[in-house]
């Protein structure tokens, strides 16, 4: 390519116009992918695309879907020329940029897929070979997840990670962030034992919703998840079964949520990340982290704490499992049982599957909740296990006297009983888990058959727990003979 050819392309390419009047946003992706293949014909870029090392990207801009890129050719193009096109009724500004072309084709999603990196890297353990199968499913799972949140939360995602609301109301945004914690030991332990992958097909729950739970608590549905997974070694990446199980889960957990996985990061961390548990001597290990944002709308949907007084009734939700909160005392004590994780329940179930039972999405459920009924307060078990229903943000304090309680599970029971042998007391097994409640409600009194007929709607099973008084802030456990829990810092 001569040096007027290469001149020709260092501007951007601006055509046309995206009406307002486009009736969806699948009929708005559909114009610009069409405009992009009439770009390459029009211009006969195809040429100049297949010889150098940078590749077409058109992205659209419209004032009510926002912004959207597509990629119309994976070889290359120099740079950009300015053009006008005769393509029709297009305006609210399309641009096409050949930007420099890098494997992943031009995505924006930070799952990059490295080119050649320096032997000094792989020599030193992190050889971004091994990690680019992993990358490049992501990768994947962050395209196809950009339409859910449009489903139902009325939140367009663009390619480039980008977001518009397009509901009729005013809005506010709210974002978290959380981790995983140990759950991934186990996980790998049951797959050394078993060599069987499946027992990852909860991490993506598992990281997902401890972050779903946090917007939740404050009214905030999610529309978009970011990811982060640091392994202590770059072929943990590189094992196939493993990482396709794992990839699955996220894509699950998106659906179940109705958000978009927008971007992410996954480094190797090898003189960082190392498992070193006795009782789970796995070689590779990751930690899985992430952060979520939530739309509130209209603003006043905010679950603040307000409205709590003498007499507020506390419902609660049945959990899936111990969900994530609680590893650290099951890892400590685990060589107490001869066989581990392969201990068998009364249930012919092991302790491993009971572990890695994914973690539920209350999302739906809260949703319907706060558009139905009243809400004070909504508390997830996760950290300080029962005692955090303890934990509000009114003037003055409560205490949260418990009359019912669901009847412990086979795992439940066992979990108690064993670690009781080992030490753990009943205060301190409510204080670190959710035995059974995997999130609260704090309600009017006249709101607490509406509530449990949302949830008997939405299929989760609610139940009355109590109710809320003045005193200490504590929990109180009548079922459990008065013990009392207090919240972390109390």
């Amino acid at each position: 390519m001569g040096s007027e050819d290469e001149a020709r392309f260092r501007d951007r390419i601006v055509i046309g116009e995206v009406p307002d009047s486009i009736e969806n946003p699948r009929q708005y992706r559909a114009m610009v992918d069409d405009t992009a293949s009439q770009v390459v014909e029009k211009l006969e870029l195809a040429p100049a695309l297949a010889k150098t090392g940078r590749v077409l990207q058109v992205r659209g801009q419209n004032n009510k879907y926002g912004a959207y890129g597509v990629t119309a050719a994976r070889r290359s193009v120099a740079a950009s020329a300015r053009v006008q096109l005769p393509l029709g009724p297009l305006a609210n500004s399309i641009e096409l940029a050949y930007n420099k072309v890098v494997p992943h084709a031009g995505r924006s999603c930070s799952f990059h897929q490295e080119g050649d990196m320096s032997q000094a890297n792989a020599a030193a353990g992190v050889d971004y070979q091994l990690m680019n199968p992993w990358k490049r499913m992501m990768r994947g799972l962050a395209d196809s997840t950009r339409r859910l949140p449009f489903d139902r939360r009325k939140m367009f995602i663009t390619e480039d990670g980008t977001w518009s609301y397009l509901g009729d109301q005013p809005y506010r945004e709210f974002a978290i962030l959380e981790s995983q914690g140990h759950k991934t030991l186990f996980a790998e332990m049951m797959y050394r034992l078993t060599n069987d992958a499946r027992y990852f097909a909860g991490m993506g729950f598992d990281t997902l919703m401890m972050t779903e739970y946090d917007l939740l608590r404050r009214g905030a549905l999610p529309f978009a998840y970011l990811l982060g997974v640091g392994a202590s070694a770059d072929a943990w990446f590189n094992d196939e079964r493993r990482i396709r199980v794992i990839v699955e889960s996220f894509r699950h957990a998106c659906e179940a949520s109705r958000a978009a996985l927008l971007t992410g990061d996954s480094p190797a961390l090898p003189y960082l990340v190392k498992p070193s548990a006795p009782s789970l001597p796995v070689p590779d290990a990751a930690v899985f982290f992430g952060s979520g944002i939530g739309i509130i709308a209209p603003p006043e949907r905010m679950v603040r704490d307000r409205g709590i007084d003498q007499g507020s009734q506390i419902i609660g939700v049945a959990s899936q499992g111990y969900h994530t909160n609680g590893s650290s005392p099951i890892i400590r004590n685990l060589p107490t049982l001869s066989e581990g994780l392969l201990h068998v329940l009364p249930d012919n179930r092991c302790l491993g599957e009971h572990l890695l039972v994914p973690t539920p999405s209350y999302a739906d459920l809260v949703e319907a909740l706060i558009k139905e009924c009243e809400i004070f307060a909504i508390k997830p078990l996760t950290g300080d296990g029962a005692a955090k229903m303890a934990r509000d943000r009114a003037p003055w304090q409560f205490t949260y006297r418990i009359r019912r309680w669901p009847a412990p599970t086979a795992f439940w029971s066992f979990l108690r009983a064993w670690l009781a042998d080992c030490g753990v007391t009943t205060k301190d097994f409510y204080e670190t888990f959710n035995a059974g409640i995997g999130m609260v409600f704090i309600v009017p009194e006249r709101m607490v058959d509406r509530a449990l007929a949302v949830g008997r709607r939405i299929g989760h099973e609610l139940m009355h727990l109590g109710h809320v008084e003045y005193g200490p802030r504590r929990v109180i456990l009548e079922h459990e003979s008065g013990v009392e829990l207090a919240p972390s810092g109390e």
